[in-house]
């Protein structure tokens, strides 16, 4: 009876402290841009406990940093971000760098997906303006400035439009893995691959220059919930003492019987 009642007190302070740490390791993130905001719980199954994070995907609010390689994804989709190792990844932080290759870079230095402007002209005037989108990526010329139109297109100071960047998001977001660094890559269960319009009739999703998207979690909550489980974890070690010198004490009650 006494081991039981330990391994019960022992199974519920280990997954509190786990839950107390996922808590901690998502404020400390709450400030990042793009952030979204997570919830662990624990469920009783016939195999145990199981341990279930979902991740809330609505999205923050813009904030004006009047920066102009800020960008803000209000709505649906993901910046899609090519790793080192050349896999992809899909992050919500907008705060982007030129490259020494003039490409659009995310705060680490991870290079995002745009899609260069071909611009072809029907007649020798150029009246007929017609963009046709190609694979190569935007290549931002040194010291020259950018602007977004309002369909999301990137363009020079001479109104020369030079691409788009590439939002994308996913049938079942859920199903995205968080490798940090406000990264998410997909899996099985996230479904299939969709663009995201951006700057659509419907205004589903705009990208929103000079402004990045704050983090949607909710701060004093999540403090809050950290003071709770640090008071019940405190209440658990105490009942895990109790229990520890109970089974002492009746060790060496039938010790002295023997």
């Amino acid at each position: 009876m006494f081991n039981q009642l330990q391994n019960d007190t022992y199974n519920t302070v280990g997954l509190n402290m786990e839950l107390l740490g996922e808590t901690v390791h998502n404020m400390n993130m709450s400030m990042a841009h793009g952030y979204k905001s997570k919830k662990t719980t624990f469920h009783e199954t016939l195999n145990g406990v199981k341990q279930v994070t979902m991740t809330d995907f609505k999205s923050g609010t813009p904030v004006k940093t009047y920066r102009e390689l800020d960008f803000a994804i209000y709505g649906e989709g993901f910046f899609e971000v090519v790793m080192p190792d050349g896999t992809v990844a899909y992050t919500r932080n907008g705060a982007l760098n030129v490259g020494s290759d003039g490409t659009l870079q995310t705060p680490y230095g991870y290079q995002i997906t745009t899609t260069a402007s071909s611009n072809e002209s029907s007649d020798p005037t150029g009246q007929n303006f017609n963009l046709s989108l190609s694979r190569a990526p935007i290549k931002i010329p040194p010291g020259v400035s950018i602007s977004l139109n309002d369909k999301g297109e990137l363009q020079d100071p001479s109104g020369e439009v030079l691409g788009k960047i590439n939002l994308v998001t996913f049938t079942n977001l859920q199903g995205m893995r968080d490798i940090g660094e406000g990264l998410y890559v997909p899996t099985r269960a996230s479904g299939d691959l969709n663009d995201v319009q951006v700057g659509s009739m419907n205004g589903e999703t705009r990208l929103i220059q000079g402004h990045l998207e704050s983090s949607n979690s909710d701060v004093v909550t999540a403090l809050s919930k950290m003071l709770q489980l640090n008071s019940q974890i405190k209440a658990e070690m105490k009942i895990f003492k109790t229990l520890d010198q109970m089974h002492g004490d009746l060790n060496s009650t039938i010790s002295r019987n023997l």
